[in-house]
């Protein structure tokens, strides 16, 4: 029987027979999505672990949290004026 609408799998097979461009691209493409399509689930559970871990930190040890969080802050400021002062005396 005659097919008038061109499948995925004709399309792949003969992009792969061909060895063209596309086809090269296509099963490349392919290929990446099946490998992060493996590793999100794994990736996603290992990030949980260490987001559970530094919340149960950060709530034994919320003074610490706090000070470290007003350092960043002061030393992000600190570079803020220093660019700016840089930039209006040059």
């Amino acid at each position: 029987m005659y097919q008038t609408k061109p499948s995925l799998e004709g399309f792949v097979a003969n992009s792969e027979s061909n060895l063209s461009f596309s086809g090269v691209t296509l099963v490349f493409a392919l290929a990446l999505v099946g490998a992060v399509w493996c590793a999100v689930p794994f990736l996603l559970f290992s990030v949980r672990r260490r987001i559970d871990s530094l919340e149960q930190v950060v709530h034994e040890n919320p003074h610490v949290v706090a000070n470290d969080l007003r350092r960043i802050t002061d030393m992000l400021l600190l570079a803020r004026v220093q660019r700016l002062w840089r930039f209006r005396h040059d």
